[in-house]
């Protein structure tokens, strides 16, 4: 008799996933690009102080474990801004509820405008230590939770001000994933340097919390071979693979 209804239950239960993939299938069968374009379009331009328009747009699907299942789906809206000082094109993400409704769930033009904001900060953080000579690179910067994804940096409530926000007034209003690296020649390492910059981060960042999470890595390489690394990042190259295990100390500052 056990037997009976637990067969019966796992009947019923695979009969209940079933019915969800095939409901999941048809929302992305009748998933209409045309208004996720018009959907994107809308909060491009409604968001950001600039004008857009729709280059192209494609749908894409994570398949399930179960043959011809999904996980999940979504539209990738590629748009472009109709501002001669712009030349790339950015990619707004176009969801669909289970009850069928549409929503933004990022975009990367965010990324463009958050990432040089965070380079000068950075750069004007790491100036203020004992270094002379050094060079910063590899920094990445996004919003917990979000995946981290190069679309999906930050959350369509991410807001910011180019002109005014800072990276301790973001960290403050939202929690934040923050890495960069720091490069310096062997000749300018000392064992005290990561004392120093924890003592700079902290500092730099007063309104963080355990929320957020901010690190930084110092690495050392003989003077000859910075001085290469930091010419491909002045020229704006890309730094060689696995140039890292090259280095003569490695030290990683973290604060979670």
């Amino acid at each position: 008799m056990r037997k009976t209804a637990l067969l019966l239950a796992l009947i019923l239960a695979s009969a209940g996933l079933y019915s969800c993939d095939d409901g999941k299938m048809e929302l992305y069968r009748s998933f209409d690009t045309d208004k996720a374009e018009a959907i994107a379009l809308d909060y491009m331009n409604g968001k950001y102080d600039e004008t857009f328009s729709v280059v192209r747009s494609q749908k894409y699907k994570e398949n399930g474990y179960a043959p011809g299942s999904i996980q999940s789906f979504w539209c990738d809206v590629e748009v472009s801004v109709q501002s001669p000082a712009q030349g790339n094109n950015y990619t707004v993400r176009v969801m669909c509820g289970d009850n069928g409704d549409y929503f933004i769930a990022g975009d990367n033009y965010m990324t463009a405008l958050v990432r040089p904001l965070a380079g000068r900060d950075i750069e004007s953080i790491v100036s203020g230590s004992s270094l002379d000579e050094y060079c910063t690179d590899q920094y990445h910067i996004s919003e917990i939770g979000t995946g981290s994804s190069g679309t999906l940096d930050f959350t369509p409530d991410f807001e910011i001000d180019p002109e005014n926000d800072t990276l301790s007034s973001m960290i403050g209003r939202y929690k934040i994933w923050l890495s960069f690296q720091i490069y310096l020649p062997e000749s300018a390492y000392s064992n005290k340097l990561e004392a120093e910059f924890e003592n700079i981060l902290s500092s730099a960042f007063p309104l963080r919390d355990q929320d957020d999470y901010i690190r930084a890595d110092i690495l050392s390489f003989d003077d000859d071979h910075y001085y290469e690394l930091k010419n491909i990042i002045e020229s704006g190259g890309d730094l060689p693979e696995n140039f890292e295990w090259k280095a003569v100390h490695n030290k990683s500052i973290k604060f979670d």
